[in-house]
């Protein structure tokens, strides 16, 4: 890939500058790459360059009067409420947001698209139910340990989740209100319904795996009273989201022996 042309670069290129301008250099010297470092197709391209465009003019119909180099979480935020107002297909969004973070690349922003998701309605994205996906949708066990790398350095929340909820064979909603702290006694995963009633069922901490799994999510909690549900969010707003990140990742029937096994070494390895 070229040289990223950050914003001192673009201050040495002839005047007159203009968003317009500075973007259409940024995508010179970058948009015939992918970020998998395969070079993009033609029609990749295009449509990548008027996706951008487009999205800078809005920010700039909004009153945004940002250089190009110099967007921000918030641009992020109103771009995804205007693709939302326009009812835009969620394959469509994930497209555009994929675009943009192509773009964040290029300004050296790689981070910026973290938890994008989160700026949409609660049942927008309509994510897909991980035993629902077909067995042609799921990677070969070769294929486990490189989804299961990405899903480690794009949510850490959905990470943390997932290790617990494989570790301990959990409901989904069991590992969301688990609170790797207070509910660890005596060697003991106490697991709480905090539905009404109550109930309790007690797994043994027994393996390694087992042990580096609530050990690393009690780092990540940090506090005693925390649970592993998003900040912020209930536990049905954390299965939603825990359900669209796996399927983007491209992690579906999280019971597989060959995922468990890619798992466990990942941690173990920690």
């Amino acid at each position: 890939m070229d040289k990223i042309l950050d914003a001192k670069d673009l201050l040495k290129l002839p005047q007159p500058r203009s968003w317009k301008n500075d973007l259409e250099q940024i995508l010179h010297h970058n948009n015939h790459n992918n970020l998998n470092s395969r070079k993009a197709s033609p029609a990749t391209m295009k449509d990548r360059a008027t996706f951008l465009k487009n999205a800078f003019q809005h920010l700039r119909n909004l009153g945004y009067t940002l250089e190009v180099v110099n967007l921000k979480q918030k641009h992020i935020q109103a771009l995804c409420q205007h693709y939302e107002a326009k009812k835009l297909a969620p394959s469509t969004i994930r497209k555009y947001m994929a675009y943009l973070e192509a773009f964040c690349v290029w300004i050296g922003k790689g981070g910026m698209l973290h938890g994008w998701q989160n700026y949409f309605s609660v049942d927008y994205l309509d994510p897909v139910e991980p035993d629902l996906m077909t067995t042609r949708q799921q990677p070969q066990s070769t294929g486990f340990t490189e989804a299961l790398t990405t899903l480690r350095g794009t949510d850490s929340y959905v990470w943390h989740q997932l290790m617990v909820q494989v570790a301990f064979n959990l409901k989904r909603k069991e590992t969301m209100t688990l609170m790797p702290t207070m509910d660890v006694m005596d060697d003991k995963l106490h697991v709480i319904s905090r539905n009404k009633g109550r109930s309790i069922h007690i797994i043994p901490i027994e393996t390694p795996f087992q042990y580096k799994v609530i050990e690393l999510a009690q780092v990540f909690v940090g506090g005693a009273v925390k649970n592993l549900c998003l900040p912020g969010r209930n536990s049905q707003q954390s299965i939603k989201h825990y359900s669209n990140v796996l399927h983007r990742v491209g992690l579906g029937k999280i019971k597989s022996d060959a995922m468990k096994n890619a798992l466990e070494t990942l941690v173990m390895d920690i």
